[in-house]
């Protein structure tokens, strides 16, 4: 009988520690499964955030370049503006580029190049 006693406190023992390790073993597969979750959202943000950075410099060179070739007048307006003393260069919003005298007429282009054919034949 104290045998048997013996026998089923060990058992007890054996399965409470199997128990354990299973349990403890559980809980690393958990906090590695979690370690890998957490890295693939990092990683995940990581490239978010590298697509955002990349999309902005691309945006960025995109404003700086049309800003560049929207906002300078073409060379022939500025080569017949050197031939118009007094007269300056500014954006029309319905004409575009015009030649402006000093006392706020504007002339486009087309207008400007009549105008100097004229003041030849004078």
């Amino acid at each position: 009988m104290i045998e048997a006693g013996r026998t089923e406190r060990v058992q007890l023992r054996e399965t409470a520690l199997t128990e354990r390790a299973r349990i403890d073993a559980e809980a690393r597969m958990w906090v590695a499964a979690e370690g890998a979750a957490t890295a693939r959202l990092a990683l995940t943000y990581a490239l978010v955030g590298l697509v955002v950075v990349a999309a902005v410099g691309v945006l960025g060179m995109g404003v700086v370049v049309a800003r560049q070739i929207l906002l300078t007048p073409p060379a022939r307006l500025r080569a017949l503006s050197q031939r118009m003393p007094g007269h300056t260069i500014e954006w029309h919003p319905a004409d575009g580029w015009v030649l402006v005298d000093d006392d706020g007429a504007y002339y486009t282009e087309p207008d400007a190049r009549l105008l100097l054919e004229n003041r030849r034949k004078i």
